[in-house]
């Protein structure tokens, strides 16, 4: 078995080794919202259709898009100097991977990325949806690091970075 295959390793090795089989080439491939298949190492096409504040990403090749900098297209460069030349980390970031949101928030350096907005799933993975219900691990951890929950959807929750919070409601949340 490959090691980026095998659930038992971290997942920062397993990434590493992932990152070490790919080729320039497929490492580009990867890069965009339609993801282009490494049939030599097993990974499939798949698609990432979003619609957020930086454009609209359709899942239909025939349909028009319009994208700007997105954060999965930068963050899978893994050059932090790209994110510096192109503005740092974004601005809205929006976390939905099914039960992985506090492996990913865990990775993020919050004192050099810091987004002011960031929208997480925060119910539990499961095949059926179980609305209502928050991630408390997810929810105390953005507090940790200065984050305002500001609004729950049943399934997501926007947080707002607490300076930003205060600066636009002028309201102090210090304690």
């Amino acid at each position: 078995m490959q090691d980026f295959r095998n659930p038992k390793l971290p997942l920062k090795e397993r990434v590493r080794d992932l990152l070490s089989r790919l080729t320039v080439e497929e490492k580009i491939g990867l890069l965009s919202t339609h993801q282009l298949p490494v049939e030599r190492l097993g990974i499939g096409e798949w698609y990432v259709g979003q619609e957020v504040a930086r454009g609209y990403v359709s899942r239909d090749p025939e349909e028009p898009s319009t994208v700007f900098p997105q954060p999965i297209g930068l963050a899978s460069t893994f050059d932090p100097n790209l994110m510096e030349q192109l503005g740092g980390a974004p601005k809205i970031l929006n976390l939905d991977i099914e039960g992985m949101e506090m492996e990913i928030l865990r990775s993020i350096d919050f004192d050099k990325y810091r987004p002011t907005a960031m929208i997480i799933e925060m119910i539990p993975y499961s095949k059926q949806l179980v609305a209502g219900q928050k991630n408390q691990e997810i929810l105390r951890f953005m507090q940790e690091k200065g984050y305002v929950e500001y609004a729950f959807t049943g399934i997501n929750s926007i947080f707002l970075d607490m300076k930003f919070y205060e600066k636009v409601t002028g309201v102090s949340l210090e304690k």
